[in-house]
């Protein structure tokens, strides 16, 4: 997969993004964001990475303006990563979609019409709002960032 990612024209060198990623892994332990393998590329966004037929994520570049509401651990890390001076030049608001296995309960359900007829019929599962996740990106090239995981926190 990583070959795939590296093949286009202006990718930069694997070595460069290695040492990147190194030298930044160890000050970002200290805010406690984790380093991600790969790259990813801001042409390519926002896509839709499927996991296995039941799960996928939704990734998209967070906008300037835009104001998302996140977990105050989440918080905490993106103060600490800014009083270090970790240089994150794009944020990625991800979001988990997993579709429950479909279970069907049959209620019963009478009609009053000239006769009483009893119909079935399968409730419809509440939405459910997805879990998200925030990632960094360390500028590695024009489009190009290095992947840095921030934090995740759960709707309930």
């Amino acid at each position: 997969m990583l070959s795939v990612l590296f093949d286009r024209g202006t990718t930069p060198d694997i070595s460069y993004v290695d040492a990147l990623r190194n030298y930044w892994t160890p000050i970002c332990a200290v805010a406690d964001i984790k380093p991600m393998s790969g790259i990813q590329r801001l042409s390519d966004l926002p896509r839709k990475q499927v996991i296995h037929p039941l799960e996928y994520w939704s990734i998209r570049l967070v906008s300037t303006d835009e104001v998302i509401t996140s977990h105050p651990i989440v918080d905490d890390c993106l103060t600490k990563a800014e009083q270090l001076g970790i240089p994150f030049a794009w944020y990625l608001y991800i979001e988990q979609h997993i579709t429950p296995p479909q279970i069907v309960v049959l209620k019963p359900e009478t009609v009053y019409e000239t006769e009483e007829v009893v119909r079935y019929y399968i409730p419809k599962p509440e939405p459910k709002p997805y879990d998200p996740a925030l990632i960094g990106l360390i500028q590695a090239g024009e489009d190009i960032g290095v992947p840095f995981f921030i934090g995740y926190w759960l709707h309930k």
